[in-house]
């Protein structure tokens, strides 16, 4: 998966995103979706989380060209 993360990366940061900040825009942009929970594992995390700011809605067509059906990538235990 080197190569799919390497691309992806590539794309937060020609749009000057961080990851977390592109998976919360993500979730925040698809309309059907009202709240969602988080989960953190340190102050540290929690804080960058409270610092993102998730009413900003912009339009990340990049997501797309990464829709994956490959159980190895969709499952997280394999991260």
């Amino acid at each position: 998966f080197k190569n799919y993360l390497s691309s992806f990366d590539k794309k937060l940061k020609n749009n000057k995103l961080k990851p977390i900040d592109a998976c919360l825009l993500f979730i925040n942009n698809i309309k059907e979706i009202d709240k969602f929970i988080i989960g953190f594992t340190s102050l540290k995390e929690f804080k960058e989380i409270l610092g993102i700011n998730c009413k900003k809605r912009i339009k990340l067509n990049f997501f797309n060209q990464f829709r994956s059906n490959n159980v190895e990538i969709l499952n997280p235990s394999n991260w």
